[in-house]
C-alpha cells in the first residue's frame, strides 16, 4: 500500500496554489491607508477607554436606581 502511495503523481505546488485562491472582490485602496489605519493613536485610544468607562458607569446607575425596587 505504502508503494503505490509513493508512486502516485501529484501536481505543483505553485499549480495546486492557484486553484486554491478565494474569487474574493478586493477594494480598491490606497497602500498607505491600511498602514495609517493601523497606527496607534492615543487620543482615540482613551476616547474609547473613556466611552466604555461612562456605558459601565450608566448601567451601574441604572441597575441601582431602577432595578432595586420592589413592586
Amino acid at each position: 500500500m505504502d508503494i503505490i502511495v509513493f508512486l502516485m503523481h501529484y501536481r505543483p505546488l505553485a499549480e495546486v496554489r492557484k486553484g486554491l485562491r478565494d474569487k474574493w472582490y478586493r477594494c480598491p485602496i490606497e497602500t498607505s491607508r491600511p498602514i495609517e489605519l493601523s497606527r496607534r493613536n492615543d487620543l482615540m485610544t482613551w476616547e474609547q477607554i473613556g466611552r466604555h468607562l461612562l456605558l459601565m458607569t450608566l448601567t451601574a446607575y441604572l441597575r441601582f436606581t431602577f432595578g432595586s425596587r420592589t413592586g
